[in-house]
């Protein structure tokens, strides 16, 4: 059976000594320090003493927290960043990125440690419904080169086995193509160094989950059976027969056989497009627009 780690990471964020909701409060300082700040030298000199916090901390749980504050305040505030701060941003979750992969590293990537950490990725980024896709995507491209500089073969594997479990859930085309192409080719390539055997008897026993899109579990079964091969796994990746369709199936093919005249409104030449969110915006202040739970990928 596979042992879900969600709600795993907010668990682990609440037993340290600081208290998580003056922590979020601290988050939300540091956040608009990076926004005000507007020359690149001292955002990149910001972000870096900013990461450095987590690995000062007396105890583990603490910096476990503080990279709890840090995930969940990104992913809510993530929406209201304008294109002109968007490269700031960018390089604030790389440099946290890197900080937490150091933080690991300097605990001599304990277990337990590593497993805390992991479930916080997973619940408030990658397999959050609040976070935008945008940051789950940017994250997984800059694992193999931080990787690159802090190799650590099992953290990496136990961080692409939460990507699995993502293009598991996710009814999204365009994100698995995207997860599958740039994440895992590098992996079908083996230009990149992982523990092939758990990776693949994950992926096995997530495939056969009831409740998972046809495509998404035959994507699985295609990227299971590939890297078996690949890493020399005795592990069986063969569909007898194609699964029953879910619920989710059929409305997934009403969809996709849907005109696209029913979908999309007329436009009129030299009239702008309608915007979606124009009743969101009128009654919901910038400031405060994270509040409206509507999600948005950048």
């Amino acid at each position: 059976a596979v042992v879900s780690t969600q709600s795993t990471g907010v668990t682990q964020c609440r037993k340290g000594a600081m208290n998580y909701p003056a922590m979020l409060k601290l988050w939300k300082g540091f956040y608009y320090s990076m926004w005000y700040s507007d020359k690149p030298l001292l955002q990149e000199a910001l972000a870096r003493d900013i990461a450095d916090i987590m690995k000062s901390l007396p105890e583990t749980q603490d910096s476990v927290s503080f990279l709890c504050g840090f995930c969940e305040t990104i992913a809510r505030e993530w929406i209201c960043i304008d294109r002109l701060r968007l490269d700031k941003f960018h390089m604030f979750v790389k440099t946290m990125l890197r900080g937490t992969f150091e933080f690991c590293e300097s605990h001599s990537w304990d277990a337990e440690l590593t497993e805390s950490v992991v479930a916080v990725l997973d619940e408030q980024i990658i397999n959050s419904e609040k976070c935008p896709d945008s940051i789950a995507i940017f994250v997984a491209d800059q694992l193999y080169e931080i990787h690159t500089d802090i190799p650590n073969v099992g953290f990496l594997t136990q961080l692409l086995k939460v990507y699995a479990t993502l293009i598991s859930k996710t009814p999204k085309k365009d994100l698995n193509r995207v997860l599958e192409g740039r994440l895992f080719g590098p992996v079908r390539s083996q230009s990149i160094t992982i523990d092939g055997a758990v990776l693949v008897k994950h992926i096995r026993d997530i495939s056969v989950q009831p409740g998972i899109l046809t495509r998404n579990r035959m994507l699985l079964y295609r990227l299971g059976s590939d890297l078996s091969s690949l890493y020399d796994v005795d592990t069986a990746m063969v569909v007898d027969q194609e699964p029953n369709k879910s619920a989710d199936d059929e409305v997934e093919n009403q969809m996709d056989n849907s005109s696209p005249d029913d979908e999309m409104p007329e436009i009129v030449e030299g009239t702008p497009a309608p915007c979606k969110l124009s009743a969101v915006c009128e009654e919901t202040p910038m400031a405060s627009c994270q509040s409206s739970g509507r999600k948005l990928v950048l």
